[in-house]
């Protein structure tokens, strides 16, 4: 409410006034019975932490942006009762009017989606845009959708996607039916009936509009429908539905964020960036497989590595070929990517030198691409013949307290292999053991891989059709 996050402070309200002995709460009036007070109280303590799944986004300066007054709060409500997802999920209107910098930023990511509909031309200003794209390259998804056909929202989102991205490193374009967004929850047999537009950008799509007026019907859906509801109009509601449920599974991957999570921006990292000196850097390698497909991986990671180590590391941006003779400077070098890829034999011989001086390699395979981790394994092969990949035992000291944290249990998600298109995504995450490959030589490792995706779990960015660690 206002500039107060009225859970934060209720949260703090109430537990400072719990009854440190017996748990529960009293106060003045009707909550002077003690079997009121603590239920009220726990109730807000309980729905107030529901995970909020859709911001619905209020902009510009008249009530354009609510149409349809009930469309995400019934799609969530839809949403939260599907067997797959967490209950009791919740969503919320965010004014972007009200919103500024870095703490609008997290303000927004609060939601794992932010809903934007209209009929008009989007009203948002430079910063308000700004905002977007930051909150876009933190891991956020924009679910656009055009109301009563309107010429001027369509239009206009053609126009926003530039203004996002004025260097055109992103269009807004149509999705092939081979998207996973088609059968991310529900099998979409005709993908080419649904109208979907998308933009795509590091790991996944970010922003998804549909021409499609889906907000109308969604504002008409009951749990029960009215018996003299014609059967075409349900059989559209349902339809419309599906999509937005199909939408929010490929964009949350089914796990909305937690309410009291503090967001930790990559923009953080500028300090450290301009006292490099003495610090830890972390140059990516250049190769022809998408060495840039998760462009804000290491950097969120080693802004990590400064949340647990203060001003260890240093967040600047370094990109190097495995010919460059600076490969030497830096104790470690990271690598990913999702598509195959080969490196020249004087690339080979160079990291080979690298390694054999204490250089170590780090890589994962971006939602654990198939094609870019056979090239990895031909590529090890390559640099060291008579060694091979082995699993890391998890005993090892990689993944216990003593280094950093305790990770010898993970959670991962799991994509059931060689479904292709004829099927719905039956994704789903479980607890076990992490699995990490290495090369050792002399006793070190030289190379540490990951066959599962890290690279689009540190960017945020997983969606439920990528195979890989969770964010946490």
């Amino acid at each position: 409410f206002g500039n107060h996050d009225w859970y934060r402070e209720g949260a703090l309200f109430l537990t400072n006034g719990q009854n440190q002995r017996e748990g529960s709460w009293r106060s003045a009036g009707i909550e002077s019975d003690e079997v009121i007070a603590t239920s009220f109280a726990l109730l807000f303590l309980s729905k107030g932490l529901s995970p909020v799944l859709v911001n619905k986004l209020q902009f510009g300066n008249d009530a354009d942006w609510n149409h349809h007054r009930d469309d995400a709060r019934n799609l969530v409500e839809h949403i939260t009762g599907l067997p797959k997802w967490p209950k009791l999920m919740t969503w919320q209107v965010v004014d972007i009017n009200r919103l500024q910098g870095a703490t609008g930023v997290r303000d927004l990511l609060q939601g794992s989606v932010q809903m934007m509909s209209g009929r008009d031309v989007p009203q948002l200003n430079d910063p308000q845009v700004g905002m977007l794209r930051k909150y876009l390259d933190q891991g956020g998804f924009l679910f656009a959708v055009n109301c009563c056909n309107g010429a001027g929202f369509h239009d206009g989102m053609f126009e926003l996607v530039k203004r996002l991205y004025p260097g055109g490193e992103a269009e807004l374009k149509p999705l092939p039916p081979s998207h996973p967004v088609y059968r991310s929850e529900y099998l979409f047999t005709d993908p080419e009936s649904v109208k979907l537009y998308g933009v795509d950008f590091g790991c996944r799509t970010v922003i998804i509009f549909t021409p499609e007026d889906l907000s109308c019907l969604w504002n008409k859906w009951m749990k029960q429908d009215p018996p003299d509801r014609p059967l075409e109009l349900k059989t559209m509601i349902i339809r419309a539905m599906k999509i937005g449920v199909n939408v929010i599974a490929y964009a949350t991957g089914r796990e909305p964020p937690n309410k009291l999570d503090q967001q930790e921006l990559a923009e953080q990292g500028g300090a450290e960036d301009r006292v490099a000196r003495g610090l830890l850097k972390v140059p990516k390698l250049r190769h022809s497989g998408g060495y840039n497909d998760a462009p804000l991986a290491v950097r969120n990671l080693l802004l990590a590595v400064n949340r647990s180590f203060p001003r260890t590391a240093s967040t600047r941006a370094i990109e190097l070929p495995a010919t460059d003779p600076a490969l030497f400077r830096y104790p470690v070098v990271f690598m990913h990517g999702r598509n195959r890829f080969d490196l020249a034999t004087g690339e080979t011989k160079q990291l080979r030198r690298y390694l054999d001086n204490g250089g170590l390699l780090f890589a994962d395979a971006i939602c654990g691409s198939k094609p870019f981790d056979n090239s990895f394994r031909r590529m090890v092969g390559q640099l060291y013949p008579d060694a091979r990949l082995e699993r890391i035992p998890v005993d090892h000291e990689l993944f216990r307290l003593e280094i950093g944290h305790d990770i010898r249990k993970v959670k991962r998600r799991v994509v059931p292999a060689g479904v292709g298109g004829a099927k719905a995504l039956a994704t789903e995450v479980r607890e076990g053991e992490p699995f990490l490959e290495g090369l050792r030589v002399d006793g070190r490792y030289v190379v540490i891989y990951s066959r599962h995706d890290l690279s689009c779990a540190l960017q945020r960015q997983s969606s439920v059709a990528c195979a890989g660690y969770v964010t946490r």
